[in-house]
């Protein structure tokens, strides 16, 4: 970010991490012409060089207020998020567990989780200020713990507050009951990331998930109702052919009963992310692109697995062949929108069986 001066044509400042609190302190300097360097968590240009402001401010997400949505549709999907990072955070690939942080520090703190009683009074207040036809938690992995307590929240209620979140593959959802209690508590899906059908490839990667669990955790989504969605990766290191094809073969073993349908990406490495850092580790040679493309996203040779261009041509590969299994809303939007739009099928569905 600070070597990419073409980027700074765009703006003046950058905030690091959340910005409840610096955003004032941004408005109070530009107001009264005091330095920025005094702004916590600021990044900005001045006098053609870019700067880093002297203080750091981390924000406490239990100070935070419920959001605010302007011109609202009725019963439109709202998100909200409760946490930053990742619970797990282990993962060799990922950035997720650095954001929302000014330190880029993959500690999964108190203070970057809101408290779970202050989560349901901020579904309380959205129901009653814009009556949601579901609220989407769009924090990066939502505990089961959580989801627990919201479905205990909602089986209390005449009229439950549905929702959806992204997840991991645990334990917890290996219990059918578990799974039910979740669904009649108002858990209409999620979305996961699986990242390879190679038991191989995903103890390599930390991503401590059990292809075993996970087979077992589909067919109880698909038994309680829970519609899922599933992410995975091709390309990862030491990933070979063979493993890949892992990939492939599960979505189309177990493509009936994943609602939501299934995403293949082609491995990307985030400049500053995990595999940036530790390239040379895993056999990875790293070239970030030229400043005017204003991407994250770098080039990269792989001794170990493989190549940037055999990623993306499997990935292609790959959707040839499944594209069959697509739902059929996959022919008239995008595969976000396709999503949505069956998690609101199911809400209306299960809101006229509560009425």
């Amino acid at each position: 970010m600070s070597n990419n001066l073409p980027l700074w044509e765009y703006f003046d400042s950058l905030i690091i991490g959340p910005g409840e609190r610096s955003f004032s302190h941004l408005i109070e300097s530009l107001e009264t012409g005091k330095t920025l360097a005094n702004v916590p968590n600021l990044i900005y240009l001045e006098n053609g060089k870019v700067k880093s402001s002297e203080k750091h401010l981390e924000f406490d997400l239990n100070d935070a207020c419920t959001p605010e949505y302007i011109s609202v549709r009725p019963k439109s999907v709202l998100p909200l998020e409760t946490s930053s990072g990742c619970y797990w955070g282990k993962c060799i690939f990922c950035y997720y567990p650095k954001e929302g942080t000014v330190e880029y520090s993959t500690d999964y703190k108190k203070s970057r989780v809101r408290d779970i009683e202050l989560v349901i009074k901020d579904m309380e207040t959205l129901q009653e200020k814009y009556d949601p036809q579901y609220i989407g938690f769009s924090d990066s992995s939502f505990h089961p713990q959580r989801l627990e307590r919201l479905a205990e929240f909602n089986l209390q209620r005449k009229r439950p507050i549905q929702f959806s979140a992204f997840i991991r593959f645990e334990k917890a959802f290996t219990s059918l009951e578990f799974c039910k209690k979740l669904a009649k508590g108002g858990f209409l899906g999620g979305q996961v990331g699986l990242e390879s059908g190679s038991q191989k490839i995903n103890d390599f990667i930390n991503k401590g998930v059990s292809l075993t669990d996970a087979e077992t955790i589909i067919k109880n989504f698909y038994k309680a109702g829970i519609l899922l969605h599933i992410y995975s990766i091709v390309g990862l290191p030491g990933e070979a052919p063979e493993d890949s094809q892992l990939t492939h073969d599960f979505m189309k073993r177990w493509r009936k009963k994943i609602a939501l349908g299934w995403q293949i990406y082609p491995l990307g490495i985030h400049e500053h992310g995990p595999l940036a850092l530790r390239g040379p580790e895993f056999g990875l040679t790293l070239t970030p692109m030229a400043d005017d493309y204003l991407v994250q996203v770098m080039q990269y040779t792989s001794e170990k697995g493989m190549s940037q261009s055999e990623s993306m041509a499997t990935v292609i590969r790959f959707h040839e062949s499944l594209k069959k299994y697509y739902h059929p809303l996959n022919d008239l939007m995008d595969v976000e929108s396709h999503k949505v739009v069956l998690l609101v099928k199911t809400s209306k569905k299960k809101a006229r069986t509560v009425t």
